[in-house]
């Protein structure tokens, strides 16, 4: 369902456009925790920084994204987002590909979520 928050153990998300092969989204990274480190096959994507500073794990490099900064993380990518804080984080996020949370493998995950 478009433009409803789902709820996560490290903020919330929601999907606020999506066509066949684009989604657009909104993350809000809460003050002290990260995603998943993962990858995707079937998609790309691009965060552009509306609010905060984010802290980028990309293919083992740390990247500082201050407001109004974006990165591109290709497919295979390994990466994570981390909000070190104060304020939370909020990426806008652009997907294009094959848009689904199933492309979604975990390496590392804080949550005891399934890794691959």
């Amino acid at each position: 369902m478009l433009d409803t928050w789902v709820n996560r153990p490290w903020g919330r998300y929601k999907t606020v456009w999506e066509s066949k092969t684009k989604k657009i989204k909104i993350l809000e990274v809460f003050y002290g925790k990260r995603l998943s480190l993962q990858y995707h096959n079937h998609r790309t994507e691009q965060w552009s920084l509306i609010q905060g500073e984010a802290v980028i794990n990309l293919n083992g490099m740390n990247l500082t994204l201050n407001m109004g900064e974006r990165v591109n993380i290709g497919k295979q990518a390994i990466h994570r987002i981390s909000n070190r804080g104060p304020m939370p984080v909020v990426i806008l996020e652009i997907q294009e590909g094959k848009c689904r949370e199933r492309d979604i493998i975990r390496l590392e995950d804080d949550y005891g979520r399934v890794l691959e």
